[in-house]
């Protein structure tokens, strides 16, 4: 019955209007004003009703992504769909899922994307955005986590490791929902220093779902590499290990074939 509620407001709003096009044959002004008023109320509340259902329809009936939150806030919303980058000017921080990229001498093309947005962050990151991709090369994969809203000295380029080959007792650090891991950790002789925890949604563009995570970057001494720890809630932590890679060390970097996020620029 819901997804009808803007069809009965329109019904509604077509009643207003004859009741005031009856004021006005009537000679009765006010009974006509009221009329075309509530019409024009009314039909444009239906509008607003009908994208109400459309999201109720996709949520419900999109069988691949049917179980996972959506996200409802229409300011990051935009954020995201107003993502737009400059033909003539590609950087790093414009990559989507098709991009294209040199790295190495070799061509890499970027699997899967995904953005995040910050909900809680130090460093200028706050309520700003950040792009997660999987760079794929003859099936050896990377992941980069670029910022899209401020500049990208240096990137991570890092891999999925165990939790338990850094420490044994990593979900010990879980408590209460809680994750606090240690300051430092020990990795591959190196030790690496804990860096402020950022709180943050990663979001799926095809259809807004999300997941809101807590992520911990660790740093050695000199920050040429890195440890990431997310939490996903309960038990569910991951790791990422790599090096701190400088921008300029991709080059050629293309947009997808077919893009519609083209930013015309005389």
């Amino acid at each position: 019955m819901n997804r009808y509620y803007d069809l009965i407001a329109q019904i509604a709003a077509a009643m207003f209007a004859i009741g005031g096009i009856g004021g006005m044959l009537a000679g009765n002004y006010l009974m006509m004003l009221a009329g075309f008023a509530l019409a024009v109320v009314l039909w444009s509340y239906s509008k607003h009703l009908k994208k109400i259902e459309d999201q109720m329809v996709f949520e419900e009936e999109n069988p691949i992504s049917a179980n996972r939150t959506r996200l409802k806030d229409q300011s990051i919303i935009d954020k995201i769909k107003n993502v737009s980058f400059d033909p003539m000017d590609y950087k790093l921080k414009d990559l989507e899922k098709g991009s294209m990229l040199e790295f190495k001498t070799h061509s890499w093309m970027v699997d899967q994307m995904k953005f995040i947005y910050w909900k809680n962050a130090e460093g200028g990151m706050e309520g700003k955005l950040s792009k997660k991709a999987i760079l794929n090369m003859d099936n050896k994969e990377y992941q980069i986590q670029v910022n899209h809203s401020i500049p990208n000295a240096m990137v991570p380029l890092t891999n999925p490791i165990s939790i338990y080959s850094i420490d044994s007792k990593m979900d010990a650090y879980v408590s209460n929902n809680k994750f606090n891991p240690p300051t430092v950790l020990k990795y591959k002789d190196l030790e690496f220093y804990r860096e402020s925890k950022k709180t943050g949604y990663e979001i799926d563009p095809a259809d807004y779902s999300y997941q809101e995570f807590d992520s911990f970057d660790y740093f050695d001494e000199n920050k040429n590499n890195i440890i990431r720890l997310n939490y996903w809630g309960k038990t569910a932590i991951e790791a990422e290990y790599g090096e701190m890679m400088k921008e300029v060390s991709f080059v050629n970097i293309l947009p997808a074939p077919e893009d519609d996020n083209l930013l015309i620029t005389e």
